[in-house]
């Protein structure tokens, strides 16, 4: 659809100060429109700005994640194959499975 084609049907009432009504109605003279066709505009103008920052936004976090996510990958992977992490995640393992195993080093131990 071209935009000599697209008809406005809804509107939408804004209350502005006086100085902004007059510096709009200044503004749409300047380009030879009605008040209300500038708004319009204005209106579209920065929606159309807000959701392309929110795609970019959005392709930027997904971008920051593909990296991170490497770079853990590359690290879990050097774990995986260090003895000591193994041994350390073994015997933490084991001891999250023991039953009542206290919170913190002040907790009293069973039968105190």
């Amino acid at each position: 659809m071209n935009d000599s084609t697209v008809r406005r049907t809804d509107s939408v009432r804004v209350k502005l100060s006086p100085d902004m009504l007059e510096r709009v109605e200044r503004m749409a003279n300047n380009y030879g429109m009605p008040t209300a066709t500038l708004c319009a505009f204005a209106v579209a103008e920065w929606v159309g700005q807000k959701e392309n920052g929110i795609a970019m936004s959005r392709m930027a976090v997904m971008d920051i994640g593909r990296k991170i996510g490497g770079v853990l990958e590359s690290q879990i992977n050097e774990l995986a194959n260090d003895p000591e992490f193994e041994r350390q995640a073994l015997q933490m393992s084991q001891a999250l499975s023991q039953p009542n195993l206290p919170l913190d080093g002040e907790a009293p131990s069973k039968g105190a």
